[in-house]
């Protein structure tokens, strides 16, 4: 039978694993502390003084918290070294060191594999630049990635990706990858995303070996880091971020990084960091239009087992999925799988069978606040500065054009929309009124940054939306 002591510090232990997280709690507690309950203090033991302070100043308020609900009031927390955590940790730091002089690679060679095609098959294949479809408007990104993977652009240390998911962000971080690698065999190239960088850096502030990890990250050629989302809210990795940077960039290495949302707009990261992105080559990717995606579909068909395609049916599928590659590859996959299954060719009644889940007629209208978003990402503008009260031409174009596109793309009445803009919906109605005429006209006037067509402009904002023109 289990002593009240014993049952308690168990209770603690649950406690604790359901205040911080399982996750949490596996990779910071659990072989890495000793948790006891004495009297009505729990004795927190750690490895070392640096852990310690580094446990206090992370999950400090949330021991305590759970402490007093397990044992009252009263509860409080103690920690203190603990000798056998301490000899297991120098016995698990001479393993790993033993580990790296047997092999005979340095921190930096060891990092290399996360990018070479023959690591293994938890790494999927790189995509090389010769596989991206290049459009009109991502062609700009396209050429920079391919000179800026070379080494090519002069002066240019950080490259910035933006765009929608499915666009091709990842695939032309791999593709700079690939190039690089290519063209320089002896680079020291890394291509991760961020979750990875502060899973990196969180384990090897757990394994006391953050001075391998600065060594190994300053050391690098050119970094590729997708999916800058995993960084938001993190501000000790944001900050170890920003120093692996500026390293970097004294050392005349290049970093590209890949996010949905362009520098200004990226909310949950510290004010310096914003900045530091903004100060790099920007270049947004837009969704696929009609042309590039009958291309892209083509070339899909050609790849592995080949599927011959009616024009008029390859148009259908052009004209409804939407304008993400991976939906593309995802379609033609499905119809390549159903032709061979049936043994015949694609039917008409066969591919718009399986257009359900990518026709546009099936996504639900856009929110006033994702048009007014995508509006003020094409036209380099913000929210704030369209809903001012100013009657400026700067200012007043682009807040007609936005109520306008709102009341187009949404469906949205016009009391909803003035709403949104804090305004009377009869405003509403004379902007639909005025830019309407603008657009029968083919006027031209200036919103944001230059000169537009309301034709131009709803053709992007459609484009980064997803939705098809018709």
């Amino acid at each position: 039978m289990k002593s009240r002591s014993t049952a308690s510090t168990e209770s603690l232990r649950q406690a604790l694993s359901l205040n911080l997280g399982q996750d949490r709690y596996a990779l910071w507690f659990e072989g890495r502390t000793h948790l006891d309950l004495a009297g009505d203090t729990l004795q927190v033991g750690v490895p070392n003084l640096h852990f310690q302070q580094w446990l206090e100043g992370r999950f400090g308020k949330a021991i305590l918290e759970t402490a007093q609900t397990v044992i009252g009031p009263a509860g409080k927390v103690r920690f203190h070294i603990d000798a056998a955590l301490f000899q297991d940790l120098q016995r698990e730091a001479k393993k790993a060191d033993r580990g790296s002089l047997a092999s005979g690679r340095s921190d930096l060679e060891l990092s290399a594999p996360a990018l070479s095609p023959t690591a293994g098959p938890a790494r999927k294949k790189v995509r090389k630049f010769d596989q991206f479809i290049a459009t009109e408007n991502n062609r700009p990104a396209f050429l920079a990635a391919q000179r800026f993977g070379a080494g090519e652009i002069e002066g240019v240390r950080l490259l910035f990706l933006h765009g929608g998911n499915g666009l091709g962000k990842s695939h032309l971080l791999e593709g700079m990858a690939q190039h690089r690698r290519t063209v320089h065999p002896q680079a020291k190239v890394l291509l991760q995303t961020a979750e990875e960088f502060v899973n990196d850096f969180l384990e090897a502030i757990r394994s006391q070996k953050q001075a391998g990890f600065r060594k190994r990250m300053r050391g690098l050629d050119l970094w590729l880091v997708d999916d800058l989302e995993g960084l938001v809210g993190k501000q000790k990795s944001q900050e170890e971020f920003l120093l692996t940077l500026d390293a970097l960039g004294r050392s005349g290495a290049t970093v590209a990084i890949a996010m949905q949302s362009p520098p200004g707009r990226i909310k949950g990261l510290i004010p310096e960091f914003a900045a530091r992105i903004a100060g790099g080559l920007v270049c947004q990717l837009t969704p696929l239009d009609l042309a590039a995606r009958m291309s892209l579909l083509s070339h899909l068909l050609a790849k592995g087992p080949k599927l011959h395609l009616e024009a008029p049916l390859l148009e259908l599928m052009a004209r409804k999925i939407r304008g993400s590659g991976r939906e593309c590859e995802g379609l033609i996959q499905t119809l390549k799988h159903h032709c061979l299954s049936s043994g015949g060719p694609a039917t008409e009644s066969m591919v718009r069978g399986l257009l359900g889940p990518w026709v546009q007629s099936d996504r639900k209208n856009p929110t006033i606040a994702e048009v007014i978003d995508a509006f003020c990402q094409v036209v380099h503008t913000s929210a704030e500065e369209i809903k001012r009260k100013s009657r400026s031409p700067l200012h007043s174009h682009a807040r007609l054009v936005a109520m306008f596109l709102a009341r187009v793309l949404t469906g949205a009445t016009c009391k909803e929309v003035g709403r949104w803009f804090a305004r009377q919906h009869s405003t509403v109605v004379s902007a639909e009124k005025k830019v309407r005429g603008w657009q029968k006209t083919q006027a031209r006037l200036t919103v944001g940054l230059r000169s537009w067509r309301i034709d131009e402009v709803e053709g992007k904002v459609r484009g980064l939306l997803g939705i098809d023109l018709g």
